[in-house]
């Protein structure tokens, strides 16, 4: 099906839903772009297998009821017909984009790959708690929504159900004869977290009673982590409490549990290390926006703030690890490290601020004439998400003005690196107003908004 996917596009789905746009796909799946309640969303479509056909109709089902900020939204599913054959399908909120993008360009930063594993293990307690596991965590499936990390929620599973596909890289060693479990999405996370923070996959030894072996320039306290999510006994790993209470406390490993530390490493070093990262972190303030920027390095000279880490959502008492044993308080230490951009942001969003007019004209109006430009619309930019910018985000957009003024049709000319940034100058440039020219016609203008950290910016050139 790879081939012909393509050849669905403009397809209604179900007397509702528009395939507009292919986005990707193989053989067992493909995924496009279509609307939800008149926004941008994804609809993935299957080829219904009549052995499972139903159930899995009822797990899209059950996870349309699951709400958490982290987590992707299920809108719809059903069947539907292609000339094909008889397809299931679900619709879901539409991803920007997903950290599988950004790892071949660069390794996530210590104070990153935290900001990604923040909200991961939130939505990962969650989807515990409510009787689900994950069980295809990967770089792909960690995706960024409207400026907030989220994991991908249409192939969720209970505990011991079997993969009919078979287990991708990331996958537990026991998963094939065992089954999804808890235990198993903490390996994937491991393996995700190694591969975020090195740009290569741990090795997987063959010998069965080999745990993985780690490049021990993996920063505190993700190099201990990462040990514990990698063992290939499913008891001895840690759970996602255990986690998570070793990114809040940044003290010692949670009672009871294995801990493995590279022969000759300092407890005390490594204590204090992780305490001086909290510090910094707790000391500021707002984050940036998400994925879409993190495929420039970040500069050694900008030191935007940071966000506060929020604590993740706590987990019935039965599944709390036990608290860790008090130790003295590490001496803080010096240090000029720079601060590097944050990747993932763990606060809600800002609501953002509704679109208003600008009265004042742009910064470079070349070929527009006073009065040209009725009615100007800036893009409805959160300062937060703009510190991620490097330099300037530039996107063009072309649009057709009638007769009388009004914008009639709209489209990305240039989208620049960004898809994020790309949306909300196509949503502003749709607004845009222009004096009347009775007789005249259709005519087609040039906006070009240049996004930088302190502002935005628009150059509108009347095109021939």
């Amino acid at each position: 099906m790879t081939t012909s996917w393509k050849q669905f596009e403009d397809e209604i789905v179900d007397g509702t839903f528009r395939l507009r746009e292919y986005l990707g796909g193989d053989d067992s799946h493909a995924v496009f772009l279509t609307e939800y309640e008149s926004r941008p969303a994804a609809i993935k479509l299957i080829p219904e297998d009549p052995r499972n056909g139903k159930r899995q109709l009822q797990h899209w089902r059950l996870v349309e009821k699951l709400s958490h900020p982290h987590l992707m939204r299920l809108f719809a599913s059903g069947r539907h017909e292609l000339p094909s054959q008889p397809m299931l399908y679900v619709v879901m909120e539409y991803a920007e984009e997903n950290l599988a993008q950004v790892i071949p360009h660069r390794a996530l930063t210590a104070t990153e790959a935290r900001e990604m594993l923040e909200p991961a293990l939130d939505a990962l307690a969650y989807v515990h708690s409510q009787g689900f596991v994950h069980g295809h965590l990967k770089p792909s499936n960690i995706l960024a929504v409207d400026g907030r990390l989220r994991l991908s929620s249409d192939r969720l599973d209970r505990v011991g159900e079997q993969d009919s596909d078979e287990p991708d890289a990331y996958a537990s060693p026991e998963m094939a004869l065992e089954g999804f479990s808890p235990s198993g999405d903490v390996w994937s996370l491991g393996m995700i977290l190694v591969e975020a923070l090195t740009q290569q996959r741990p090795a997987r030894e063959k010998a069965d009673a080999v745990d993985p072996a780690l490049p021990p320039t993996i920063p505190a306290p993700f190099l201990e982590i990462a040990r514990n999510c990698l063992q290939r006994n499913p008891s001895s790993r840690w759970r996602v409490a255990d986690i998570a209470s070793r990114l809040r406390q940044n003290g010692p490993a949670p009672a009871g549990r294995k801990v493995e530390r590279k022969a000759g490493t300092s407890h005390r070093l490594i204590y204090a290390i992780s305490a001086l990262l909290a510090l910094i972190l707790l000391a500021i303030e707002f984050g940036p926006g998400l994925l879409n920027r993190l495929r420039n390095p970040p500069v050694a000279a900008v030191q935007p703030e940071q966000p506060v880490v929020q604590p993740v959502t706590q987990l019935p008492a039965e599944q709390k690890p036990s608290p860790p044993p008090q130790t003295e308080p590490p001496k803080q230490q010096p240090t000029e490290e720079k601060k590097p951009p944050a990747a993932l942001p763990v606060t809600p969003p800002a609501p953002a601020p509704a679109a208003q007019p600008e009265a004042a004209a742009p910064e470079s109006n070349s070929g527009v004439s006073a009065g040209e430009v009725v009615h100007r619309v800036m893009p409805d930019v959160v300062p937060k998400d703009r510190r991620g910018i490097q330099g300037k985000v530039r996107v063009t957009v072309k649009v057709q003005v009638d007769a009388a003024g009004k914008v009639v049709d709209a489209e990305l000319d240039s989208s620049g690196p960004s898809q994020y940034f790309a949306r909300k100058a196509l949503e502003a440039a749709r607004s845009w107003k222009f004096a009347a020219a009775d007789g005249v016609g259709r005519r087609v203008w040039s906006l070009t908004f240049a996004f930088s950290k302190a502002d935005t910016t628009v150059d509108a050139r009347s095109s021939p």
